[in-house]
């Protein structure tokens, strides 16, 4: 089109000439000849110069070097939509829509999934018990809630909604027969009451707990279950303080858990920053996990791995999600006072608060402030262990009367095997703090920022002795030992891609009685 155009204009210019040519320009045919010789080499040379360069006539001068330029800022458009579209494309990955971002303040929202409590006959004449809206997962009954494909295409039954909460807040969901699902709609500044408990009393002799955070899905993932499965004592429930692939795969996840974990072992999880993307997904795989046998199932409720307080042989555990689900309204330090104050659970000597995230100075890495103090003091108060990842290194603290202040009950040297490094008591002024992050994703390199301090009964990580093979690590306590139900004997137990493992640090510790 354009050297068309171009070609016009010359084609005119050298038309009009021979137009002046024969009005008299001339004398002879022979100089006419001559012209028209001199004017079609004009012509020819015009044209290879407008089609190559800007150098011809007004009109093909602005068509041909509108046409070059506008190919430029064709590419130079091309290459800046790309730019956009990718950096679209990141933005919608990072906030997740339409699923919650882990760098937002949120809001309930219908996000979580929790459910109601679950009788075993007659649900629809039976009114809900107080505190409906919370999750409860009584003995035998969430089977049937994941088990039924069948029922999901079928319209569920009328459920009550709970005094406190509009009845339109609530959105039923298809229920199997024998139990109610539904989706949470309260705001987080009404947490979930915790329900009446039958079991939380004595913790039976010999009873092993093992923590870790940040698991893989690869092969050093699987060596840290295996850790867990080839204990040397029976573990009777697995507690994962988050980040529980690094892919948003909730079904690769718990493939992996069932293939490796025995299904008989119960399996707490509290949500990860790695995790929030899909934790709607998460936890239908965490539901039907703990559906797999009688000892997990009916152990928990509130709200999967946010709200949730579970009993394990006698044992309390509060789950909260500080640092990740962070609506201004959100309370977790209130639900674990709650929990842990509920009476119903007043007989349990051992309690443990499990969440992800944690401050700058209860951890050895380099992790900012992201929990806030409140939830590590309220622990406290209740004589309760805290149990953190995030950071992917191991980290215990010597017995705090202040988190806030990492205020010591001693000054004992932590490399000795004085009581206060290698025995302790947990009481409302004596607490420990521990990060159990080496679930596989990765193990930190040897830079750390504070774990001089002397507050720090043992660190580990990358730079530690011995520690160039190691792929994780899991914290295993075992409670009510030696025929003493408030005496507990732990160990933080690191393996290689090979299986060989070692013992990097124990304790003793007791509980004080409640």
């Amino acid at each position: 089109m354009c050297v068309w155009f171009s070609n016009y204009s010359i084609s005119s210019r050298l038309h009009t000439d021979s137009k002046g040519a024969g009005l008299g320009l001339g004398s002879g045919s022979g100089a006419r000849d001559a012209r028209t010789e001199r004017q079609r080499a004009a012509q020819k040379h015009a044209m290879r110069s407008d089609v190559c360069s800007c150098d011809g006539g007004f009109v093909s001068t602005c068509l041909v070097c509108c046409c070059k330029n506008n190919t430029r800022r064709l590419v130079s458009g091309l290459a800046v939509i790309s730019i956009v579209v990718a950096v679209c494309v990141l933005v919608y990955y990072l906030v997740c829509w339409p699923d919650v971002s882990p760098w937002q303040n949120v809001s309930w929202n219908d996000r979580f999934i929790s459910a109601q409590h679950i009788r075993t006959a007659s649900l629809e004449s039976e009114s809900p018990p107080a505190g409906a809206g919370s999750v409860a997962f009584t003995r035998a009954h969430l089977a049937a809630a994941v088990a039924g494909s069948a029922h999901r295409n079928s319209p569920p039954p009328p459920s009550p909604a709970p005094a406190q909460v509009p009845a339109a807040h609530h959105k039923p969901a298809p229920v199997p027969a024998g139990a109610v699902i539904t989706l949470r709609s309260e705001e987080p500044s009404t947490p979930p009451p915790v329900s009446t408990w039958t079991d939380a009393g004595a913790t039976p002799p010999n009873t092993t707990i093992a923590y870790v955070g940040d698991t893989n899905l690869g092969a050093r993932g699987e060596a840290v279950y295996d850790l867990i499965a080839r204990h040397s004592s029976p573990v009777h429930a697995i507690v994962l303080v988050g980040d529980l692939d690094y892919h948003d795969n909730p079904k690769r996840w718990a493939q992996q858990l069932e293939t490796k974990i025995p299904s008989d072992i119960p399996v707490i999880v509290a949500v990860g920053n790695h995790d929030s993307c899909k934790w709607p997904a998460y936890q239908k795989e965490i539901i039907r996990l703990m559906a797999r046998s009688a000892n997990s199932t009916g152990i928990c409720e509130g709200v999967v791995g946010v709200h949730m307080t579970c009993v394990v042989r006698g044992m309390v555990f509060a789950v909260t999600a500080p640092g990740i689900f962070t609506a201004d309204d959100f309370n977790y330090a209130s639900y674990i006072d709650r929990a842990f104050t509920n009476p119903q659970l007043s007989g349990a000597i051992w309690k443990t608060c499990a969440w992800h995230k944690n401050q700058r100075a209860m951890q050895t890495g380099s992790k900012p402030d992201e929990t806030g103090w409140s939830i590590y003091q309220t622990c406290l108060r209740h004589s309760a262990l805290v149990m953190t990842g995030h950071e992917h290194s191991y980290s215990r603290t010597r017995p705090l009367s202040s988190f806030v202040e990492q205020q010591l009950i001693s000054t004992a040297d932590p490399a000795s095997n004085s009581a206060d490094a290698k025995l302790f008591t947990l009481s409302s002024t004596s607490g420990v703090a521990i990060v159990s992050g080496m679930g596989g994703e990765s193990v930190r390199d040897g830079t750390t920022l504070n774990d001089h301090d002397l507050y720090w009964a043992s660190t580990y990580n990358a730079g530690s002795d011995g520690a160039g093979s190691v792929v994780g690590g899991v914290v295993f306590c075992t409670y009510h030992i030696d025929g003493q139900p408030n005496k507990a004997a732990c160990e933080f137990r690191v393996t290689t891609s090979d299986g060989v493992v070692s013992i990097i640090d124990s304790w003793i510790m007791y509980t004080a009685q409640p």
